[in-house]
């Protein structure tokens, strides 16, 4: 029997400053239906926190909506 869908909601995730254990968790989540909500403003505002992991945590969701984004790629 599976488990309930839990939805885990971030916002903001830059003021939240670096969370060491969120590309784990984006990673994993699939396995205990835990389905993560991400919002921040901006590609760079992620990889000046976490470098070349930002590339990881923004593919890890299997869905992704943009909504009013001036960035480019």
């Amino acid at each position: 029997k599976n488990a309930p869908r839990t939805f885990f909601f971030l916002d903001e995730i830059p003021s939240l400053g670096k969370l060491v254990s969120l590309k784990n968790a984006l990673q994993r989540a699939g396995k205990f239906n835990l389905i993560f909500i991400l919002g921040f403003q901006g590609r760079a505002q992620l990889e000046h926190i976490y470098g070349k992991e930002a590339e990881t945590l923004m593919s890890a969701p299997g869905i992704r909506i943009f909504l009013k984004t001036k960035e480019y790629g």
